[in-house]
């Protein structure tokens, strides 16, 4: 693996990847011993065999972002994980899904990896059907040290998507599986889930008319009980001016005020542009307040925290500032969503980020991905800031 360092200050920033390869970060942490462990997907590409390989990767860090460990898991079918956690035992789990094959009919199943504290696999479990195609996307640890993981699945027969929420024990078992937003033409994808201090859940993503031509979509938001049972589910629009729009929520969490916050995009069908879209709600799903960032191009939100201050990181990508092409967005607001700061971090040509977490000296460590500074296509981007955002 290369390691390209960026800065030499306290704040810094790497790419991490192989030559010939494709690597996106997808998400970081920050480890009890305050080093740093990230999860990404990886892919050989050449013009000659093995064309197209597809695999899993651990990357663990030190402080100052030189690498501890490195573990790679992959075979000749298709993997993808898009988020890794801290488990209370000190190793790791991280969701996604695999490709499986079933009397010979290949599909997708939500895929949940048990690793150690030194990155070596525990177990691995897939959890699907004969019947469906099955994506993980998001995970967590429960307060019962088991997990919940979101993500979505399509019938094969009537083809239709809808979300699917699988609760599973600490040894992988299933213990239910929920399924929302079965209504025949719609679109359901589920891309975030959060554990809240009553136990039950709270769900991102979106929903949309499957077969209609307008690329039209509007956030939605599911609150569950402890049990995956629907308390309530909300569907939220921009539409400003009555123009057709796309929105899709990325990332939530439960604020200190035991509210929502989410985070994504809201896309305009009229110029085919995006703006980064930020929507506060209370505890029972009541819009208090929406924001939106960006410019004349595409803007993105990946990643949203509540900080300790009670204001909020977010993170993404943006055409609209920066180097050129796509780069890294980091933007700070106070409470109320109001821009503090925003940076950018990025080269000549595309990086976007997926990831942020503040970090425990108040900063902030982001992942995503970097074709500026890539050996040959693209590479995992990390970077590392102080609280207002510098990396040098």
């Amino acid at each position: 693996i290369f390691l390209i360092p960026l800065s030499l200050f306290s704040g810094w920033e790497n790419s991490y990847g192989y030559k010939l390869w494709i690597c996106r970060g997808y998400s970081v942490i920050q480890t009890i011993d305050d080093d740093f462990t990230l999860a990404a997907n990886v892919r050989y590409n050449s013009s000659q065999p093995p064309y197209s390989i597809n695999d899993v990767y651990f990357l663990h860090l030190n402080s100052e972002g030189e690498i501890i460990w490195e573990k790679q898991y992959g075979d000749s079918l298709e993997q993808k994980i898009y988020n890794c956690i801290q488990t209370f035992d000190g190793g790791y789990a991280a969701f996604g899904w695999t490709e499986t094959y079933n009397n010979g009919i290949k599909h997708a199943d939500i895929w949940l990896i048990k690793l150690d504290n030194f990155g070596d696999t525990t177990w691995t479990k897939v959890y699907g059907g004969m019947e469906s195609n099955d994506w993980g996307w998001f995970g967590q640890q429960t307060s019962d040290s088991g997990f919940i993981i979101i993500g979505y699945k399509q019938d094969r027969y009537s083809l239709q998507y809808n979300i699917v929420l699988s609760k599973i024990n600490s040894y992988g078992d299933s213990q239910w599986v929920k399924v929302y937003g079965n209504e025949l033409g719609l679109k359901n994808i589920g891309f975030a889930v959060k554990q809240i201090d009553d136990g039950g859940y709270i769900l991102s993503g979106f929903t949309k008319y499957q077969f209609t031509q307008l690329d039209t979509a509007d956030i939605y938001i599911i609150r569950t009980d402890l049990q995956g049972n629907l308390r309530w589910s909300k569907i939220f629009s921009i539409n400003q001016s009555g123009e057709i729009d796309a929105d899709i929520g990325y990332s939530i969490t439960q604020t200190i005020d035991k509210g929502i916050i989410v985070a994504g995009t809201a896309h305009w069908v009229s110029n085919n542009n995006n703006d980064m879209y930020i929507l506060k709600l209370d505890s029972m799903g009541n819009k208090e307040w929406e924001r939106m960032f960006g410019g004349l191009y595409k803007d993105e939100a990946h990643s949203i925290q509540q900080c300790e201050d009670r204001g909020y990181i977010i993170a993404g990508f943006t055409a609209s500032f920066g180097s050129g092409g796509y780069d890294v967005y980091l933007l700070k607001t106070d409470e109320y969503g109001l821009k503090i700061w925003d940076r950018t971090f990025g080269g000549v040509e595309d990086e976007g980020a997926y990831y942020v977490q503040q970090t425990s000296d108040k900063g902030y460590i982001i992942t995503g991905w970097t074709d500026s500074y890539a050996i040959t296509y693209t590479a995992i981007y990390v970077i590392k800031t102080d609280s207002l955002g510098v990396a040098v």
